[in-house]
């Protein structure tokens, strides 16, 4: 049976985790050391906790600068910060600057008394924070090539995955401290749970393509990628590809 599709965070969990972000790259510990920054100081954190869920992980994640690298990819489809985003979010620079942009528009919204302004306002809000159904698509496709270069990492147990969304709430909630609130760990895990089932299927697609699979699995994840790639239009596969990131 194909399983079904997750849907994407919604628009109020998506501002919500970016929000939280921002708050922990900002927030320090009298504990941090004082020539690293509270982002690296949260890394710091994760992995820790990860390592205790996933101890063979510390032989797959042996330095610094790929523990780093690998966090980062994660976080920024978490997040959906605007490097990862289509290219109507170029001119954007940070999560911050997006966050920003999001609470003028919503002083603007709060302050005008005409109906035609507040609805030329909220078409512009959405403008910012959803995305269409192509572009969706096109994000489902990069969540997948993303999990298939974990191949590269010899991550070939797939429920490894399944360890990173726990370990980032445990991070948040040590970093945030009395700040952390339960709806932003369930905000978390949700945006989580939708990018790691799509960086499942790439990696699975991947070891498909590399005869690393079982032969009956690789079946069974030929016969879906088949079906999946059946239901894409032409069209929309080569519009999803004219899109372009920062």
């Amino acid at each position: 049976m194909t399983p079904s599709y997750p849907s994407p965070p919604t628009k109020a969990q998506t501002q919500l985790i970016r929000q939280t972000w921002e708050r922990v790259s900002e927030k320090r510990h009298e504990k941090d050391n004082p020539n690293v920054s509270a982002s690296y100081a949260f890394g710091k954190q994760f992995y820790e906790s990860l390592f205790i869920m996933e101890p063979e992980l510390k032989n797959i994640l042996t330095n610094s600068l790929q523990q780093a690298r690998v966090l980062t990819g994660v976080l920024s489809y978490i997040t959906r910060a605007p490097s990862v985003m289509p290219a109507r979010y170029k001119e954007i620079k940070n999560i911050r600057d997006m966050n920003a942009m999001l609470k003028n528009n919503n002083n603007k919204n709060n302050n005008n008394n005409s109906d035609a302004e507040e609805e030329e306002e909220d078409d512009d809000d959405d403008m910012m924070e959803e995305l269409n159904e192509e572009e969706e698509a096109w994000m489902v496709e990069k969540l997948q090539e993303l999990g298939a270069r974990h191949v590269g990492y010899k991550i070939v147990k797939e429920s490894l995955f399944d360890s990173i969304g726990p370990a980032l709430v445990e991070a948040l909630q040590n970093r945030l401290d009395n700040e952390y609130k339960p709806h932003m760990g369930e905000a978390w895990l949700k945006a989580h749970y939708y990018v790691v089932f799509h960086m499942k299927k790439g990696l699975q697609s991947q070891l498909v393509w590399e005869g690393v699979l079982e032969n009956g699995q690789q079946d069974q994840y030929r016969k879906y990628y088949q079906q999946r790639s059946r239901s894409n239009s032409s069209a929309s596969l080569a519009k999803a590809n004219n899109c372009s990131i920062q």
